[in-house]
Order: C-alpha cells, then sequence, then structure tokens
C-alpha cells in the first residue's frame, strides 16, 4: 500500500512538473509572436516611408493611359476599308472531319511490327538494304585495306528488321554507355548479361551493319566530290530516308485544329559538323530538331533538321530567322483554319499578320 500510494505522489509530482514546463513554452512562444509582429509592423512603416503610404487601396480606379496628341484615326464611315480587309484575309473555319488517323485499319494483326511498317514500308527497306549492300562494294573498292571482314550481303529486309528493333531498345528500354555491353556473353559475369540482344543479331553482325548502313543510292551521289558536297548539303547521305520518314508522318495522321512548334534535341556526341551544344537543356548535346505536333495528341507531324547558322543567314526575310522555320513547316496547312501555339522565340507581329493572311491564327508568347 505504502509503495503505491510513493508511487502516485512521484507520478503526479512529474505530471505537474511537465505541466509547468508546457505552459512556460507557450508564454515564451506567444511573447516571441508578438515581437516578430512589431518587427513586422516596422519593416511595413518603413516600406510606408520609402513608397508612401496606401490607405485608399479600395478607391483604387485603374491606370490612366495618354494617347499621344499627334494619333491620327483612319476613318471609314462606309465600312468599305473594314469590309476589303475581311475580304483579302477572310477567316477560314476548320473541317474537323478531316483530322486524325488517316489509317481506318491496321495491316497485318495490329501489332509493333504492324505499325512500323506504316512508316518504314516493306519497298523502302529493300532500297535501304540494296543501297547498304552497294556502300559495302563502294568502300572496299575505295580502302580495301580498311576493309578486310567479308559483308554478307542483306538479302531479307527481316534482317534489318531486327536491326532497327534493337536499335529502339537500345534507346528507349535498356540503356547502355556503349552498345559493346548489350552483347556481353562472360557467364563470369552473369549478372549484367543481356541475353535477347545475342538471340536476335551477333554482335559482329551489329558491328558490319552499324558500319555500312546507308540510306541513300551511292549511284545517285558523286562519289569523287562527295566530301566537297556534303558541306553544302549536309543531309545528303540521309535525305531518302528523312523525305521518307516526313511522307509517312503526313500521310498516317491529319493535325487537329489545335498545333504547336517548338525544338527538341535527339541525344548524340559523336562527329558531327551540325551538333548542337546547349547547357540550360535537360539534353545538352544532340542534334537540334524543329518540329510541328499536334497539341491534342502531341503526335509529331513535320519536322526541319537545324544545320547551323548557314542556312538561317541565306533565308533572312521580312517574318525573321524563326518566323521562316514557321513558314516552311506550316506550308502545306496553310487555308485549314488551323491555330498555332507559338512560344517567344517565334512570336512577332509579322509572322501573326503573314500567317493570318494565309488562313491560319497565331497565339504565341512574349
Amino acid at each position: 500500500m505504502f509503495t503505491a500510494m510513493l508511487f502516485n505522489t512521484r507520478f503526479c509530482q512529474d505530471l505537474s512538473k511537465k505541466i509547468s514546463a508546457h505552459v512556460d513554452a507557450i508564454f515564451k512562444l506567444r511573447e516571441e509572436m508578438a515581437d516578430s509582429s512589431s518587427d513586422e509592423s516596422g519593416s511595413e512603416n518603413e516600406l510606408d516611408e520609402i513608397f508612401g503610404e496606401s490607405s485608399d487601396e479600395e478607391d483604387f480606379g485603374g491606370f490612366v493611359f495618354e494617347m499621344p496628341d499627334d494619333i491620327e484615326w483612319e476613318k471609314d464611315p462606309s465600312g468599305a476599308a473594314f469590309q476589303s480587309y475581311y475580304e483579302d484575309n477572310p477567316r477560314v473555319a476548320f473541317k474537323r472531319t478531316h483530322c486524325g488517323s488517316t489509317v481506318d485499319r491496321l495491316p497485318g494483326n495490329g501489332k509493333a511490327i504492324d505499325i512500323f511498317k506504316l512508316f518504314l514500308s516493306d519497298e523502302f527497306l529493300n532500297k535501304i538494304a540494296r543501297w547498304t549492300n552497294r556502300w559495302f562494294e563502294v568502300k572496299k573498292a575505295a580502302e580495301p585495306t580498311k576493309h578486310k571482314t567479308p559483308f554478307l550481303p542483306i538479302t531479307d529486309i527481316t534482317e534489318l528488321k531486327a536491326y532497327f528493333a534493337l536499335l529502339l531498345a537500345m534507346n528507349r528500354d535498356v540503356i547502355l554507355p556503349r552498345y559493346e555491353n548489350y552483347f556481353r556473353q562472360d557467364e563470369r559475369k552473369w549478372l549484367f548479361l543481356l541475353r535477347g540482344f545475342n538471340c536476335v543479331l551477333s554482335k559482329q553482325r551489329f558491328q558490319q551493319l552499324n558500319r555500312y548502313i546507308f540510306f541513300a543510292n551511292p549511284d545517285d551521289l558523286d562519289l569523287g566530290s562527295l566530301d566537297r558536297v556534303a558541306k553544302d548539303d549536309k543531309l545528303i547521305k540521309v535525305r531518302p530516308f528523312l523525305e521518307e520518314l516526313q511522307r509517312a508522318f503526313k500521310a498516317n495522321f491529319n493535325c487537329g485544329k489545335e498545333i504547336s512548334i517548338d525544338e527538341c534535341m535527339i541525344p548524340y556526341k559523336g562527329k558531327l559538323s551540325f551538333k548542337q551544344r546547349m547547357i540550360a537543356k535537360p539534353i545538352h548535346w544532340g542534334i537540334k530538331l524543329y518540329e510541328l505536333c499536334d497539341s491534342e495528341t502531341a503526335y509529331l507531324s513535320r519536322f526541319e533538321v537545324y544545320l547551323g547558322k548557314g542556312r538561317e543567314e541565306q533565308e533572312v526575310s521580312d517574318i525573321g530567322k524563326s518566323g521562316a522555320v514557321v513558314a516552311r513547316l506550316t506550308q502545306d496547312l496553310w487555308g485549314k483554319g488551323h491555330d498555332l501555339y507559338i512560344d517567344n522565340w517565334y512570336t512577332s507581329v509579322a509572322l501573326c499578320m503573314y500567317l493570318q493572311g494565309r488562313g491560319m491564327f497565331v497565339c504565341g508568347t512574349v
């Protein structure tokens, strides 16, 4: 009994000490809050001394703008000039029945390879196979000592499809610093093995395709002056491939009413004359593209590779360098009533008037 009473007494003493400590902390906090409020009122007084008092906030009636005295307004009592302007620049109504996918039914079973064929047909893949085989013959004839390893000609485009599939997997699903890492076979490092890649293509065959694949007809190129021509047309070796992609992008989908233009970067750190370095972007090194996309679905409809300042200096016009990019990307969409959204790098009054006269309306940041 005595032990229980002693325990209860000590418990009550400890509890009272804790309560008194909490009360002291609350009073101290109130004093600090009172001090801070007085400091804030002091800072407000200091601001009033600098900027003046603002007790009439509720009576604010807006800013007053004074128009210059020498301004001249054009009079049009009959409305003829107003009517003439809209006759010259008619507003085009966008037809929503013409937007969206142009493919009613996917070929085959609707698998990923069937969608791939919509953009790179078997006919064009056969062209790439012939061009690649021919390019190896050209390189071996020009420099036989550098091309001693036999190259087995591509006879089946299935091999090309497998090659492109591995490239997509390497750049989207499994990212490693070097492509040799995808074909490791050292069982002592079994944790890092990717056996699927070796099941599709061997390391040697992938290296050969990577080295000799060609996206233009070598017989159409002046091989003797190819380096000189490449300085004028930096995309000469891949232009047929890019044109085929552009054609497929346009043919498979019609953009909706709202479209947008912006730039993007494709990561690349190899040797390339038009490689860009943009430290402020998430991708610092790579190939810069101007892209026109459907705003609702983000579908890439048109694109243009940025080749450096040389081309832009040759195409300076009244709408500026950035406006010329917009004009080239939107040219085949004029007169259809699209609304274009752009950022402040492209926006200008001249560009807005230029596109409005061609049946396209612009909304841009400034």
